[in-house]
């Protein structure tokens, strides 16, 4: 970032390159004199020489090189510029901790961030459909910001967040995860109050109210556990056991997110029972982002009627447990479709 820049005097225009027209040597220095370094690199100024543009410092008696900012850019009005240190008293933690009490109704969380800071944040650092990912999440400030803002723009960002659960020492909110799930849920219902009694037509653009809570978690899968002695019925009644290979107490909803993940389809996949079909409970699993999806049953026993309801092909993905199906019924399914068992 040390490098000379070449100045036109009668234009004010600049080039990396020395030239009859180009003649003034500009470095970069600082007030004193000593020298300093550009904003810029020397291919980020070559790939936007159009913005830089030199003004003669009288003072000085010297050329020195600035950027010219524009209101627009890319077709879009930037509302203001942000300054290098922030002290407007929106942005002040002790209104943090009003809105979280406004809230929720508790104390719960001392000083938290405040929305107004948050939303200064994501308006500097993000697009108006980026996905914003806070791995601090707290009382879930970041998550009320990035809903503000969409009511507010009609923007489509999404937001992650992600946060242990600490305990708090409280029997209200035990976790500091509790908090900020509580307080996206109130958020999300005094939005969607503001909007009851309205036409379609008087209300606000339209903007994704939803979200959705994971916790990380051991397998369905149950783990090989091994054996305390070599022998041929110890290893058997070991297997015996994993004649299932899904842990006790499994359910429905966690087995199809992991099968999902497995598949390598993401955490906002869509579940929805396959209606019409008798005998057993089939899931279609769908990753919107991928165009994807497949068909699974978690049932002990398959029955012929569902393979044939569901009107398998040879490319669709149909995934069951493998104790549902006997030899013979697995080698004639794996004919029909690309089946996959549990």
């Amino acid at each position: 970032m040390f490098f000379p820049i070449y100045v036109n005097p009668q234009s004010l225009k600049v080039s990396l390159t020395k030239d009859g027209d180009f003649q003034v040597e500009v470095w970069p220095r600082k007030s004193t004199g000593q020298n300093g370094r550009w904003m810029w690199g020397h291919q980020k100024a070559e790939s936007d020489i159009s913005l830089l543009e030199a003004r003669l410092v009288k003072r000085r008696g010297e050329y020195d090189i600035f950027v010219r900012d524009y209101r627009e850019r890319e077709g879009k009005e930037r509302t203001r510029k942000f300054k290098t240190i922030w002290d407007a008293k929106e942005l002040n933690t002790q209104d943090g901790t009003q809105e979280v009490k406004a809230l929720i109704g508790s104390d719960a969380m001392p000083y938290p961030k405040p929305v107004a800071l948050l939303k200064d944040i994501v308006t500097m650092g993000a697009e108006d459909d980026s996905i914003v990912l806070d791995f601090f999440a707290g009382s879930g400030t970041t998550a009320h910001a990035v809903l503000d803002l969409n009511k507010q723009d009609g923007g489509d960002r999404k937001f992650i967040l992600v946060q242990l659960p600490e305990p708090t020492g409280r029997t209200d909110y035990p976790t500091i995860a509790d908090i900020g799930k509580e307080r996206i849920r109130r958020v999300i219902a005094k939005m969607q109050k503001g909007n009851e009694g309205k036409l379609l037509t008087e209300r606000e653009t339209p903007y994704d109210l939803g979200f959705r809570v994971f916790k990380l978690a051991t397998s369905n899968y149950r783990s090989w556990a091994g054996v305390s002695e070599s022998t041929p019925q110890a290893y058997g009644d070991q297997i015996a056991l994993y004649a299932d290979p899904l842990v006790e107490g499994w359910t429905a909803e966690n087995v199809l997110y992991e099968v999902a993940i497995k598949e390598g389809y993401g955490l906002n996949c869509e579940m929805e029972q396959v209606h019409g079909i008798k005998g057993n409970t089939v899931y279609r699993v769908a990753d919107p982002d991928k165009g994807q999806w497949f068909h699974i049953c978690l049932d002990d026993a398959l029955q012929p009627a569902t393979l044939k309801a569901l009107d398998l092909t040879a490319d669709r993905l149909f995934i069951c447990r493998d104790k549902a199906l006997d030899d013979k019924a697995a080698a004639n399914l794996a004919l029909q479709c690309r089946l996959k068992t549990i």
